[in-house]
């Protein structure tokens, strides 16, 4: 289900008609919190004033799990879904081969990138790999060939697309996809999240840990031990706030590597910063 909180005051102009985008894959609760301390603030009532509108179809077809949401430079925004890559105007959900020749895999979208050039970047679950739309047309220069299920996407300071994967983490540059390794200081493991600072650095998710990747020819070094898995993390360039699936929100100073600080009660779902520098959590 997707659902779309929209209120006259804060929204103003097409490109911003969502303000708050709920995604509901399991009951979760919202909270807003104010890094680097991380403290839950009551919100009752913070939707008042809002109109909310919710869809579950498109088509007649259930979304399914709604798992990543990026908006591009039009106002679209582009919605990975349990059913493939969907667009949404805000009244309508569109698959690409609707408004353009593009063909996709009718696969479980789990990751989406709108990139700096205008470009969108999805990934699939079940060996669909990652592809990229350029005018509504499939780059097939552009596109992974993976096994499993890519789970993250997204682009750095320098321009290069990053997609974490069930098999580790590759990068798109000079026209071809890199894949970094063991000789690159990466293990060969399942890489669930991908962030891009514009510090130029870059901060990677695995199942065994927080690894930091920096440079034109990209070296991973590890930041947190190997039995933090990370689900999802959010930060800025002194403080990473990581999800665990066991031990919930772990804060890490990155001044100091792996060093733990204070964290915020629960487990972590999904983590998102908006652009007044709040960070939202959803928790189980």
């Amino acid at each position: 289900m997707v659902a779309i909180a929209e209120g006259s005051t804060m929204c103003r102009g097409f490109t911003q008609f969502v303000c708050v985008l709920l995604v509901s894959v399991l009951p979760v609760s919202v909270l807003l919190a104010t890094a680097p301390r991380a403290l839950a603030l009551e919100l009752d009532g913070v939707l008042s004033g809002f109109t909310l509108a919710s869809w579950r179809d498109h088509d007649g077809t259930r979304l399914g799990r709604v798992s990543a949401i990026a908006q591009d430079t039009d106002g679209y925004l582009w919605l990975g879904t349990g059913i493939g890559l969907l667009r949404f105007d805000g009244l309508h959900f569109d698959a690409p081969d609707r408004f353009s020749a593009a063909r996709l895999p009718s696969l479980d979208a789990r990751a989406v990138l709108t990139a700096s050039d205008g470009s969108i970047w999805v990934g699939f679950a079940r060996g669909g790999g990652a592809h990229r739309l350029v005018n509504g047309a499939v780059d097939t220069a552009a596109s992974l060939a993976v096994e499993g299920t890519v789970h993250a996407v997204a682009e750095d300071a320098m321009g290069r697309i990053w997609a974490g994967h069930d098999h580790g983490l590759s990068y798109f540059a000079g026209g071809r996809w890199h894949a970094i390794g063991r000789r690159d200081g990466l293990p060969a493991v399942r890489v669930l999240k991908v962030m891009a600072l514009p510090d130029q650095s870059l901060w990677v998710g695995t199942v065994a840990g927080l690894y930091a990747v920096s440079g034109h020819h990209p070296r991973a070094r590890a930041v947190s031990t190997p039995d933090v898995p990370v689900r999802d993390l959010v930060g800025d360039g002194s403080h990473l706030l990581v999800t665990h699936p066991e031990q919930g929100f772990v804060p890490l100073g990155l001044d100091t590597a792996a060093r733990r600080t204070s964290r915020p009660s629960g487990r972590g779902a999904v983590l998102m910063r908006d652009r007044r520098g709040h960070l939202w959590v959803g928790r189980a």
